[in-house]
């Protein structure tokens, strides 16, 4: 079935669906059948398309005769917390020809297709179309890394002030996003390389450029994420080394308060017993066991709060 996009996210189509116009062929959301009848079509391999649908797919780039077959992970938002995940995107790149799949419903897939739509018949369309696909691609990811920057600043306040069990594991979230991103965006470098050095694809002077500076963007994206990778783990270890000397500090302080409270409780204990015990029979013995041990716990407290600041 072929049909048009319409301009509205809202009119994306739901399931599987075969999009075509003049050099780009887009597969969104394939069953086994579509997949089957394109690699029919195609002459490639099923196994590949059906790699596509593996959420956890690396990055690659293979060729098979004269297709050129790579996956390139795409961040997407999570609906429940608006975090982030990577999913896949497949191409398949012929002479005249640009195949997509992808199962996510990403609209600058259909804002790029509708493009492509109103230029249908000008020469070189498949490769002027992957080197939109990966600028935007690009542009997804700095926005990704920017709000996952706003994500842990915000986290790092919360945790100032209330130490959350839940803050901390959004900020683990965050890192391991953050660290997933680092992992395939060293692939798509890899990729996009790969492809701007291949000698079967005629990219002309002016895609040459944009390839460089594609791969230029790419890298300076990457080296962004291994920063923010780096800096998320240091912050974790900070914060897991806070959360330890905070509980230290809560067991000296206990500590601390149970020596003081200790002699009251021993000379309590003490003339509490049965047996006879020296100058029981005074009437002042009481204050003088009182006021002493409470003189002594007094000096036993400033000892700690002032001398070893233990309190």
């Amino acid at each position: 079935m072929s049909t048009v996009l319409k301009d509205t996210p809202e009119a994306f189509p739901q399931g599987p669906q075969r999009l075509t116009t003049a050099g780009w062929i887009w597969l969104y959301q394939p069953d086994p059948v579509s997949i089957q009848r394109l690699a029919a079509e195609l002459d490639v391999d099923e196994d590949f398309l059906f790699d596509v649908l593996d959420p956890d797919e690396n990055p690659r780039l293979q060729r098979e005769e004269d297709h050129l077959l790579g996956i390139l992970p795409v961040p997407v938002r999570r609906d429940e917390d608006g975090g982030w995940l990577l999913r896949p995107m497949g191409f398949i790149l012929q002479e005249e020809t640009l195949v997509t799949i992808s199962t996510v419903q990403w609209t600058f897939l259909q804002d790029l297709f509708s493009r492509a739509s109103t230029e249908a018949g000008s020469a070189g369309g498949q490769r002027r179309n992957l080197l939109r696909i990966v600028q935007a691609i690009t542009e997804i990811y700095e926005h990704a890394l920017d709000d996952l920057v706003q994500r842990m600043a915000q986290l790092e306040d919360l945790l100032d002030s209330t130490q959350s069990n839940d803050d901390l594991f959004r900020l683990l979230e965050v890192g391991k996003a953050a660290l997933q991103m680092h992992a395939a965006l060293a692939g798509n470098v890899a990729v996009i390389f790969k492809l701007s050095r291949h000698h079967r694809l005629a990219w002309n002077d002016e895609e040459k450029r944009r390839l460089n500076l594609l791969v230029a963007d790419l890298q300076a994206v990457h080296e962004r994420a291994e920063v923010l990778s780096r800096t998320m783990n240091s912050t974790m270890d900070a914060y897991g080394g806070m959360v330890q000397n905070n509980i230290n500090h809560g067991l000296k302080v206990l500590t601390t308060l149970a020596l003081v409270l200790y002699i009251p409780a021993l000379m309590a204990t003490l003339y509490g017993v049965n047996p006879p015990i020296p100058l029981q029979d005074k009437p002042w013995i009481f204050w003088v066991v009182v006021l002493g041990s409470f003189a002594l716990s007094g000096l036993m407290a400033a000892v700690f709060r002032y001398r070893l600041r233990w309190i």
